[in-house]
């Protein structure tokens, strides 16, 4: 195959493009393309990228700055070579050019300083006092937790809760509470909320979210801005101020009587409420998973619900796990609160390493005439509200519930989804039977990768997907 001339400067955007870890798909494979099939390209690329190495090295060692005297390379100085140094050179470039394009690992961005009779849930970070945290997900169960983020921000998390690290000036906190100490150099440090945007101006503030949708907000010394995100509105908040940011308004609130409703503890409903559990493996509850293809022996399982989402062009792995539980005896618009548990275990198929912290979504299905779908019969093409793609379902008879993580490498556990929009799905149903759709919304990398199981009603020892309903007490 003839190529096209070797465009000088066309070859010198590539090589600073990649040298500067900025190269597009279509950029590399041309880079590649001239590095392996011009030996002057391949010289240039090995030259800039020597001498890009030896750059860095000098800003990390003041020592190596010491100038040297460089010799001028010859004009053309690429074009004789001798051939036995051709393979090698092309193996230096590769290397090179896998060096540039590698990304950088995630740099820390806070510390977890000191833990404090913490019992932690799943997350994707470390838990150990002292550990240097990255972006991620921490959540606490129990205690209280300190962390330093690189700005100065000292942050106390006091436990259930659920954070989330963005960058040494940025957090979330999606569920709990914490306080805040702000030191000058960290000024504009940023708590997300579900609802609301809290910017630090140097100060000590505290903030609460109980309910998934409402943030109170109190600051202790110095100034916050607080941008409620459903109006637009900022409130400047000054020392002794307290805020209740709510879907619908900003209002103020007594901390010592106007608390936000906390979850009473397990086994202890409410006052006029009961708490009633129900599973797939109840009356006329059913579960199953399909695939696009008849389910080859080795991919089966009698014990777990398969779910996976991959690569399109291998499609025919693709599993959803449909879930029907049994509502008889229990009036749908008594529901209270709800919560669906799910138990995941090892499947033995496929790589962890192939993915990375999963994402999985709750659909609910609208179309009550398909709750009857039967578990021995049902198909991929057949599966109610199911489409061609992989992790799709039909919108228009479905509703989203809610999504959970599974990290990667976490093969045991449970995983909760509920909230508002469960308890209405349940409220809203006419005959006593409700069907879940389970997806995994993260794609594999298509190369054996993970296949997640979650207990089904046929597991001999693992809890099968249980509803905890929470019910206003009619009897």
């Amino acid at each position: 195959m003839t190529d096209h001339p070797l465009d000088a400067n066309e070859l010198r955007e590539l090589t600073d493009a990649a040298l500067d870890g900025q190269l597009t798909a279509e950029q590399t494979a041309r880079l590649e393309h001239l590095v392996l099939n011009h030996p002057e390209a391949a010289r240039f690329y090995a030259a800039a990228a020597h001498q890009h190495a030896a750059l860095q090295w000098a800003f990390a060692d003041p020592v190596l700055l010491t100038p040297k005297p460089v010799p001028t390379p010859p004009k053309r100085w690429w074009v004789r070579r001798r051939a036995a140094g051709g393979a090698g050179l092309a193996a230096a470039v590769l290397v090179g050019l896998w060096w540039a394009l590698t990304p950088a690992r995630p740099q820390a961005v806070a510390t977890l300083s000191e833990t404090k009779a913490c019992k932690w849930e799943s997350g994707s970070l470390p838990t150990e006092a002292g550990a240097a945290l990255v972006p991620g997900r921490l959540r606490l169960a129990e205690g209280l937790a300190r962390l330093t983020f690189a700005s100065g921000a000292e942050v106390t998390v006091e436990g259930p809760a659920d954070i989330e690290l963005v960058s040494p000036l940025r957090m979330v906190l999606h569920r709990g509470q914490l306080t805040a100490k702000v030191p000058p150099p960290a000024i504009g440090f940023v708590v997300d909320t579900p609802g609301s945007r809290v910017t630090d101006l140097g100060t000590e503030f505290g903030v609460t979210v109980r309910d998934g949708a409402t943030a109170d907000v109190q600051v202790f010394a110095g100034q916050v801005n607080v941008l409620h995100h459903p109006t637009g509105h900022t409130e400047e908040m000054r020392t002794g101020a307290l805020r209740r940011f709510t879907p619908d308004e900003i209002k103020p609130f007594d901390p010592n009587r106007d608390v936000l409703p906390a979850n009473p503890p397990a086994g202890r409903p409410a006052a006029g409420t009961r708490v009633v559990h129900l599973s797939t493996a109840q009356g006329r509850g059913r579960d199953a998973f399909v695939m696009p293809i008849e389910t080859p022996p080795d991919r089966r399982s009698d014990t777990l619900l398969l779910v996976k989402n991959t690569v399109p062009k291998h499609s025919d792995w693709y599993r959803k796990a449909y879930l029907t539980l049994d509502l008889n005896g229990v009036d749908p618009r008594a529901v209270r609160e709800a919560e669906l548990a799910v138990t995941f275990a090892p499947t033995g198929m496929g790589f962890a390493s192939q993915i990375g912290d999963a994402t999985f979504t709750v659909y609910g299905l609208t179309d009550q005439t398909r709750d009857d779908w039967d578990e021995q019969k049902v198909r991929w093409n057949t599966a109610p509200a199911n489409t061609p793609g992989g992790k799709d379902v039909d919108p228009l008879k479905t509703v989203r519930l809610g999504s959970f993580v599974i990290p990667q490498g976490e093969q045991t556990g449970v995983r909760t989804v509920g909230g508002p929009a469960l308890t209405e799905f349940l409220r809203a149903d006419t005959n006593k039977l409700v069907t879940f759709i389970l997806v995994r919304d993260t794609p594999g990398s298509g190369a054996s990768d993970l296949v997640h199981g979650f207990a089904s009603r046929r597991h001999p020892t693992l809890t099968p997907p249980t509803l905890r309903l929470t019910l206003t007490d009619r009897r």
